[in-house]
């Protein structure tokens, strides 16, 4: 059906995001598990920074190449 937008893309976006706060969330937990200024948890804190950027940065290239280029790309054959 022409003019039909997929969602999945969109929403694989959202739920990038919505992991991503968890996984900050429980970072805040981490940093209150430290004792006498000795953080055992840092070593899960800094992977789960690592793989919160990976999942975005994923995420965010995913978006641009399959939704906002071809829905720009769509915009554009309709004017014509």
């Amino acid at each position: 059906m022409p003019g039909k937008v997929n969602p999945v893309i969109a929403e694989s976006l959202t739920m990038i995001c919505a992991r991503k706060d968890g996984q900050r969330l429980v970072g805040y937990r981490w940093c209150q598990a430290g004792n006498f200024e000795l953080n055992v948890m840092m070593p899960m804190m800094a992977h789960n920074v690592l793989e919160s950027s990976h999942l975005l940065q994923t995420g965010v290239r995913n978006f641009q190449e399959k939704m906002h280029r071809r829905h720009r790309g769509e915009q554009k054959n309709a004017q014509s």
